[in-house]
């Protein structure tokens, strides 16, 4: 008897239908389609019930491994997950086709047949159990389970065999059976999934292994760990948004990276890559190609990106087909209403079908454009961050960076500009394939749509290829110009940042602010003209591109007879709407190709570039691995020359270029003896260097203290760099038997890490305590440690900026002894210290560590005192070495030598340091005294240099301020407020008007579509309307597209002005509150921090705010706009849109909240990047000596690391918002697709609405992207804005005060009156009651142990410091009331660092161009420079290099010498001026000192006594005190004076 579920289930009407036959009765069971059906059904019902039980069992079984908190992927995962989404999509598709076979059946009868859908239903439910089941698998690692898989695909081979069957045997078979080609599309992937899992059960054991990397308890990011739909979704990245909207995230939050991302992976696969290039490349004769290189290495991922590509481009043009098809079928009025099965063509012309594919389109295209962004980025990111790490290595081992095309600023653009060209190529790769492809297949596709209208459409889009180049043409001309102007202001600014101290005493910020703004204002009218052809770029896009629409409407009717329908007119703007963003960014495109391209060609000869001598052995290898393919430089470097050489000619006493003697190679053995070739090199044992100069040879003996003297400019410090391999041969070599694989090097200018003071001086060694100590105690740091406020841990800064300059040498010589190599070069370190704590180093450091250790010290110095304690003297001039021997037959060889050098001595009366471990004692007493004297704990009360703000970690200035949360609304304020509320408002409000002129065009489009209805439903005098109704419309669309393109124009132009009125505003204000702060500021604040608020934040103001704003301001008009329109077309969309809406918000606050920490996390983490390898450039010389490249290099890998974690999230955040925004979209779309095709049926909507809503929801998935992407981006770089604000709102030294007549001061006279001095309000007294007088004319000598407070007394005089109590009049005038400006001209002092700027000799000497050029030669003859000068080529108009660089450390100083001579003041203030020159040079500065400040006021600061012994007054200094105040006669009359004491000691 058959049941009531069974009719019900097989749709029987009759209800009294025999039941003679059973349901039992299989006889001809496959002729029964509902029976088959029923099998089916019952199948999957049943897969579906056993598979959650296995699930709910296993979960609670001991014989599950793990937990489901990693996924390990099985073999063909990916290929099974994508096989197994088609066919669910197959399956939904063969619901549809059920629900439709069985709506025409019900034509003539009403009852439903479940028996045609339900199948359907369960198969798609079994297929997501599947998915379900096998993801559990996976994260299970249960293999034995899968047989259930295969069980279940083997019978769903046979059901489906069976139903095949039945289709033949009912003779309903058929191609154009919708249900019959599914069937079979079924068994195939039931088939395929068979097999599949039978492979699997033999290839897969039960116990799988794991990748240990994914096992680390801080390896978070698991993408490789997630199944194919969490990947494509991102849903993978949910903890860290939800950690992230929670709390601010730190860097701890993100973990480590999975090897494949790590930067190490990469640049071992690049390297390898590379080398085989190299060796192709030598074997065919050829140049390497890195473009081979790159491909090879990323080959892989890049062709992942590019089927996510493709699968994107494929897609798009389904739903304008949807869209024509919808429209047109509700206009069709036949309708088949015969009961039959489904034909293929009658199921994809299902309105409702045709809806949901509407919507499946732009989803899949939108997941597949996020998984293209995201393996386009990590190829970006593995490709940018391996070469890095090559350019890194490569620069270790490159030995000259003197070049011209080799100079520090292009290996940073190696390191920065192209390596992040590389990365954007890669992002943008694949649209240089598909921008093109997608504007011929539009081109292709409309010619089915409008016949001959699509070439002359196709001929406008043309159009805008000439005015594209013209006017990109005039931006790539403006860019370069902008660039390069850019690059003026930026290095004047730098410069300004590094002289500062310089600019402020002498009173020249507002020249130097000057230069800058020149520079700026030159940068401006670039940037105007740029932005200006940015207005024509964006104008010329948006005419062409909505002139394509026009001539395609106006030229449809007439050539084809045909009207302009509303499934033609919302077709054609989808299809054009699609060219119109390719070609408006096709020149960036191409724009980053050649940019890419000229990158990998500098990046090829930078890689082929010559390398450092023998660095197959001096520099070691990174992970010993090969020398990345470079060829090595062949070790004879007959006939080089110093690429800088020439820059140099005549600053060797008028010795010619080809005249010098010796400039020096090397070669080295290696203690393991690498190159036996080369041990003969050297002797014997006890020989350890030798140079050989023509017939003349030098032998350096092991143990030895051998002493480098000579004139500035002699070579000393040559010849150190050509012991160490830095030089090339001009004539004659160096051989060293380094023993001890490196070589201490203690450099001129010492070389310190933004570290710890401790990390500075083991660098890299391991801590041994005592050892430790005793160098500490030798070099004199144990008092400076004990009043660090975190001891030997705290950070020093930027250049050692919170070291004085005897404190950095005395590191740099620390870091030389702990190192325990056998061979120690020290550069001239005594010059910056003063007599005891050089004595002090002399004895306890060189000569009782190094010598009493046997090591073999090279040292260079001006400390002619020292010499008798050599055991040989190597005297240095024009560049060679004329004396070589010991102190008696240097002596013998060259009385006239010695007895100059007898004449100095006397003249400073010192002979040699005899200063006992007492005094040395006594002095750290007295100085831990004064410190606990002034703080009640630890502190630091140093010169001005070294009183910095450090906190209770150590650390010299707090971290670099990260804003929580979002850009407060008062930093939006004081942007638009920069650009002036008016302009502000005439922008918002035509960019209203431009909204309304679009919504304009799109309801002109419904209404000529809707009359071109009727009229074609006329069926009277149709050509005559179709001519008139088609002039009139097209008229008035050209009117619209013309007022269109005339908004665009006004909205840019206003927009561009706006934004160019704001960076200038903005930087005019921030440089002004820079260069106005006091010094302190300068002190504690990193001129990195500055510069990057100058450089990048002041560039994102400039160029890239501008474009992001914009694109904001429009989503946020377009976006409320276009839904408001479609919720007036049909207000049922408004029930779906309220909850859809509130979803996005929680969307984008979840977010906007960890998109915002990850970009400032990034930020951050790139600064330490770059600021290791500046730091690695300075130090080259240094870091090659001690071989410490290794570990440098995994330095810089791990900062790299680091900073690409942040990114990688960041990516893939961005990747889950446009996931997540799609799904959201696609929500709203299908709402408004599907209430608007059933409005249309029950005649409540014309089609021209339905396709007018189709098109805004079409466009809404871009414009949900665009507002959020803006959003973030915005607030981002906003926060550029915030940081640059910050900078306007510094306190600024006081700039008021009255001005003293032109002659002050007159006299030169100075009464010191009880001042107490400190460094800032929270800080204590660095002079206390300090009581002076000074007559005008007299020469006063100040002196005092280290943090005396001498540097001090001095600033006070230029208000550098703050004096809160008592004051300071000179000339009757009280400079508190001053203006400040005034007070610092009329004064002159000689800082003890010397300073030149990038310019002329001129420019250096003379900034303010008020001297004659016989001044400027009568002031250089002064200090004899004179000669050196007119050598050159340009005389005074000479270019001085950055830094000064093509000059001596003491030609520098001869330099700043001239300065104070030229401004001739009535008052000189020298501080330790004469520091870096010899003695010969310092006795002609002493004498020009007195003939031309004779009469004048001078106060001198000295480490050497000597230099004020001849003064008329002597004010020692202790504590921040007036200890002694008297004649050099009556305190050295007093044997107890400290001032005695000084001199005494150095007897």
């Amino acid at each position: 008897m058959r049941s009531a579920s069974w009719d019900w289930f097989c749709g029987h009407e009759d209800k009294n239908h025999d039941n003679s036959t059973t349901f039992y009765d299989f006889t001809g069971i496959t002729e029964d389609t509902c029976i088959v059906n029923a099998i089916t059904t019952l199948l999957h019902i049943l897969f579906v019930l056993i598979s959650s039980l296995v699930l709910i069992f296993y979960s609670f079984s001991t014989y599950r491994h793990t937990t489901c908190f990693y996924l390990h992927k099985f073999p063909a995962h990916t290929f099974r997950w994508i096989l197994l989404l088609v066919f669910l999509s197959f399956c939904a598709l063969s619901v549809g086709e059920g629900i439709i076979t069985d709506q025409s059946f019900q034509q003539i009868a009403s009852t439903t047949r479940p028996q045609l859908y339900l199948p359907a239903v369960f198969s798609t439910l079994g297929v997501v159990f599947s998915l379900i089941f096998y993801h559990h698998c996976e994260c299970w690692r249960a293999v034995n389970l899968l047989h259930i898989l295969c069980v279940y695909w083997v019978i769903g081979i046979i059901n489906e065999t069976f139903k095949l069957w039945n289709f033949h045997l009912s003779e309903s078979a058929g191609v154009d059976i919708a249900r019959y080609d599914i069937t079979i599309i079924n068994l195939l992937v039931y088939s395929t999934l068979a097999i599949l899992e039978i492979f699997l059960q033999w290839s897969t054991s039960s116990k799988v292994s794991f990748p240990e990397e994914n096992l680390t308890h801080d390896m978070n990011y698991y993408e490789d760990c997630v199944n194919c739909v969490s990947f494509g979704l991102f849903f993978w990245i949910r903890w860290l948004l939800d950690l992230g909207y929670k709390r601010p995230l730190e860097m701890k939050d993100l973990g480590t990276l999975p090897r494949k991302h790590q930067t190490e992976y990469n640049y071992e696969k690049l390297r390898k890559e590379f080398q085989r290039e190299m060796e192709n490349a030598t074997e065919a004769g050829r140049e390497p190609s890195l473009w081979k290189v790159y491909y090879k290495t990323f080959s892989g991922m890049l062709f992942k990106s590019f089927l996510a590509k493709f699968a994107q481009e494929f897609v798009i043009y389904i739903e304008p087909l949807c869209l024509y098809v919808i429209t047109q079928q509700l206009t069709a009025n036949s309708v088949d209403t015969s009961p039959h099965m489904v034909t293929i063509s009658e199921l994809f012309s299902n309105v409702y079908i045709l809806c949901l594919i509407f919507v499946a389109a732009p989803f899949i295209s939108s997941i597949s454009s996020k998984v293209h962004d995201y393996f386009s980025t990590c190829v970006g990111v593995h490709l940018r961050s391996g070469m890095q790490a090559l350019v890194y290595e490569k620069t270790l081992r490159i030995y000259n960076l003197a070049g011209e095309d080799l100079t520090m600023g292009n290996i940073t653009n190696h390191m920065s500009t192209d390596a992040m060209n590389l990365q954007y190529l890669c992002e943008k790769l694949h649209l240089v394939w598909s921008v093109p492809t997608r504007v011929v297949c539009v081109g292709i596709t409309l010619s089915f749509f409008v016949g001959w209208s699509a070439i002359f459409g196709f001929l406008v889009a043309l159009l805008m290829i000439p005015l594209q180049k013209a006017v990109i043409g005039q931006i790539a001309k403006y860019q370069t110009l902008t660039q390069k102007n850019s690059d003026v202001r930026l290095k004047r600014s730098n410069e300004m940042l590094q002289g500062i101290k310089l600019l402020k005493l002498y009173g020249w910020e507002d020249e130097f602010r000057e230069r800058i703004m020149e520079a700026r204002n030159e940068e401006l009218k670039s940037l105007y003209q740029l932005n200006f052809q940015f207005v024509n770029l964006v104008t010329v896009a948006y005419t062409v591109g909505n002139s394509i629409p026009l001539v395609l409407y106006a030229t449809y009717p007439y050539l084809t007879g045909n009207n302009i329908t509303a499934s033609l007119a919302f077709t054609v703007l989808i299809l054009c709407y699609f060219v119109y963003d390719p070609l408006f960014n096709f020149p960036n495109i191409l724009s980053t190709l050649v940019n890419a391209t000229v990158a990998t060609r500098r990046l090829t000869k930078f890689f082929t570039h010559s390398e450092k001598e023998t660095e197959t052995e001096i520099g070691g290898h990174i992970d010993e691995t090969p020398n990345v393919g470079m060829p090595p430089h062949n070790g004879t470097s007959k006939g080089f020359r110093f690429n800088w050489k020439r820059k140099w000619k005549g600053f060797f006493s008028g010795v010619e270029e080809e005249t010098i003697p010796l400039m020096m190679t090397q070669h080295l053995t290696h203690i393991n003896g690498v190159d036996q070739s080369r041990k003969s090199a050297v002797d014997d044992e006890v020989t350890v260097i030798k140079i050989w100069n023509g017939g003349n040879k030098t032998s350096i003996e092991r143990g030895k203290l051998i002493m480098v003297v000579g004139a500035v400019g002699s070579g000393k410090s040559s010849l150190l760099s050509a012991i160490i391999g830095e030089m090339t041969t001009l004539k004659g070599t160096v051989n060293v038997h380094n023993q001890n694989n490196g070589v201490a090097y203690s450099a001129q200018t010492a070389w310190i890490l933004n570290a710890s003071l401790k990390t500075n001086i083991l660098f890299g060694k391991p801590y041994n305590k005592s050892r430790y100590k005793r160098i500490i105690d030798a070099c004199a740091l144990q008092q400076d440690i004990d009043i660090l406020p975190a001891g030997d841990l705290t950070e020093i800064g930027e250049k050692g900026i919170n070291l004085s300059g005897g404190q950095k040498q005395r590191v740099s010589v620390a870091r030389a002894m702990y190192s325990e190599n056998n061979i120690v070069l020290l550069d001239d370190p005594l010059s910056a210290l003063d007599v005891h704590v050089g004595g002090h180093l002399f004895k306890e450091g060189i000569i009782g560590i190094l010598i009493k250790d046997g090591k073999t010290v090279v040292l260079v110095t001006h400390q002619l005192q020292f010499l008798q304690y050599a055991d040989k003297v190597l005297v240095m001039q024009d560049c060679a070495i004329v004396h070589d021997g010991t102190f008696d037959e240097v002596r013998s060889s060259d009385p006239s030598l010695f007895a100059s050098w007898k004449q100095s001595l006397v003249e400073r009366t010192e002979s040699e340091f005899q200063q006992s471990e007492s005094d040395v004692e006594e002095e750290s007493h007295a100085l831990m005294k004064q410190v606990y004297q002034r703080v009640p704990g630890k502190g630091i009360n140093n010169d001005y240099s070294n009183d910095q703000a450090l906190n209770h970690d150590g650390q010299l200035t707090q971290d670099e301020e990260l804003e929580r949360g979002s850009v407060s609304f008062r930093v939006y304020k004081y942007f638009v407020k920069s650009m002036g509320w008016p302009i502000v408002v005439i922008y918002v409000l035509l960019r209203f008007t431009l909204e309304a002129v679009t919504l304009s065009k799109l309801f002109w489009l419904a209404a000529w579509s809707e009359a071109s209805e009727k009229v074609n439903a006329s069926t009277n005098n149709t050509t005559d309307m179709v001519e008139v109704d088609n002039r009139y419309y097209i008229a008035v669309f050209g009117c619209i597209t013309l007022l269109f393109s005339v908004v665009v124009f006004s909205i840019t132009i206003i927009g561009v002005t706006a934004i160019f009125i704001a960076a200038k505003n903005i930087h005019s204000e921030m440089i002004r509150n820079i260069i106005g702060s006091p010094l302190r500021f300068f002190d504690t604040t990193p001129a990195g921090r500055i510069m990057n608020r100058l450089s990048s934040d002041t560039h994102i103001v400039d160029s890239k705010l501008m474009l992001t704003l914009m694109a904001l301001i429009r989503s946020f008009i377009s976006l409320p706009s276009f839904m408001t329109t479609v919720v007036i077309i049909q207000p049922i969309f408004l029930i779906g849109l309220i909850p859809v809406a509130i979803a996005f918000c929680l969307v984008y606050k979840r977010y906007i909240a960890s998109s915002r920490e990850l970009h400032r996390l990034n930020s951050i983490t790139k600064s330490p990047v770059f600021a290791h390898f500046s730091e690695t450039l300075g130090g080259l010389s240094t870091i090659r000596a001690y071989k410490a490249q290794e570990r440098l290099f995994n330095e810089l890998i791990r900062r790299i690391d680091v900073n690409n974690t942040a990114f990688l999230y960041l990516s893939a955040c961005n990747g889950w918002i446009g996931s997540t925004l799609a799904i959201l979209t696609a929500i709203l779309m299908l709402m408004a697709s599907i209430t608007s095709v059933f409005m249309a049926e029950t005649g409540r909507l014309h089609v021209s609405e339905v396709g007018l809503v189709l098109f805004f929801t079409f466009v809404m998935p871009v414009l949900l992207m665009n507002t959020i992407q803006n959003s973030a981006d915005t607030e981002i770089m906003m926060n550029a804005v915030e940081r640059i604000q910050y900078y306007t709102e510094l306190p600024n030294e006081p700039k008021g005060g009255k001005e003293p007549a032109r002659s002050w001061p007159q006299r030169g006279e100075i009464m010191i009156e009880d001042i107490h001095v400190r460094y800032a309000n929270h800080l204590p007294s660095v002079l206390r009651s300090v009581n002076l007088y000074i007559a005008p004319g007299e020469k006063v000598g100040i002196c005092g142990r280290t943090g005396s407070g001498k540097s001090s007394l001095t600033l006070t005089l230029f208000r550098v410091i703050d004096t809160y109590k008592g004051r300071i009049v000179i000339d009757g005038e009280d400079i508190a009331n001053i203006s400040l400006r005034t007070l610092r001209q009329r004064l002159c002092i000689i800082p003890q660092d010397p300073i030149l700027f990038t310019g002329t000799i001129r420019d250096n000497i003379d900034p303010q161009g008020s001297k004659s050029d016989k001044e400027l030669w009568n002031a250089l003859e002064s200090v004899k420079l004179g000669q050196v000068v007119s050598q050159l080529d340009a005389g005074l108009d000479y270019e001085v290099s950055e830094g000064g660089e093509n000059f001596s450390v003491g030609q520098r100083q001869l330099f700043c010498l001239v300065r104070a001579f030229l401004r001739n003041s009535r008052i000189l203030i020298m501080d330790e001026a004469t520091a870096s020159i010899d003695y010969d040079t310092e006795s002609i500065v002493q004498d020009t000192v007195k003939s031309i400040f004779g009469d004048k006021t001078v106060i001198t600061i000295a480490h050497r006594v000597s230099t004020i012994l001849k003064s008329d007054t002597i004010v020692v200094l202790n504590e921040g005190q007036i200890a002694e105040y008297d004649t050099p006669e009556n305190l050295l009359a007093n044997d107890s004076s400290i001032f005695a004491s000084l001199v005494q000691a150095n007897k």
